[in-house]
């Protein structure tokens, strides 16, 4: 059953663009930790200063064309640049995601496994340092809607969560265990939730997303 909240809200949350949504970052800070990456080289000449979600669509639709271990590593970097931002930390955290064993085989093996519809196993092989879900699960979100699958991951990130729990006030449990984090399957839970939700509202399920996470 949708929420009454997001029910009342609908006209709102029609009226959101997802695709517009564009995050600046300092790519000097970037460069300092990523410089010697030739995937991030790529990234700085596309995209100099900021970059949209409709960047990373077609990112991802590109590396769903190629399946080339290249173009998937600059989906993944570009992803983390838009969720982290400006936030002073997460050029370094990437690049410790970056230098975890077997990096790359967990980060291509992701990708295959989304552009799969296997979202669960996607989620139980995630072993990155610092990449917990509310960072991992954007990247699941930009594979498959680039990918084009109909029910698409979503992000559920810490924004997302308190706008569920503390504007739209359902029982986060469900989806989130907030001691860890790590709940492959309330995760599931909630993205197919949001499709259903998105399907009552005559929305797609990312403007639900996109509007939780401007609230939260």
């Amino acid at each position: 059953m949708i929420p009454q909240e997001l029910l009342r809200q609908k006209s709102k949350i029609k009226k959101y663009n997802p695709n517009s949504q564009t995050i600046s970052y300092y790519i000097d800070t970037w460069r300092k930790h990523l410089g010697s990456n030739p995937c991030f080289e790529i990234i700085s000449k596309k995209f100099p200063g900021d970059i949209s979600r409709s960047d990373l669509f077609q990112l991802a639709a590109q590396a769903n064309q190629t399946n080339d271990l290249n173009d998937i590593m600059v989906l993944f970097i570009s992803t983390m640049i838009w969720g982290y931002g400006t936030t002073g930390y997460g050029a370094w955290r990437t690049s410790e995601m970056l230098s975890s064993p077997n990096a790359g085989d967990i980060i291509k093996q992701t990708f295959e496994l989304i552009k799969s519809n296997n979202i669960i196993d996607a989620y139980k092989i995630q072993r990155l340092k610092h990449c917990g879900p509310p960072f991992f699960t954007k990247y699941f979100y930009f594979i498959g809607f680039g990918c084009n699958l109909l029910e698409y991951p979503l992000i559920l990130d810490t924004k997302v969560y308190n706008a569920l729990k503390n504007k739209i006030k359902i029982e986060i449990s469900q989806f989130v265990k907030s001691s860890t984090w790590w709940y492959p399957e309330g995760y599931i839970r909630y993205v197919q939730s949001m499709h259903n939700w998105a399907k009552s509202l005559e929305v797609e399920a990312h403007n639900i997303e996109y509007f939780l996470f401007s609230i939260g």
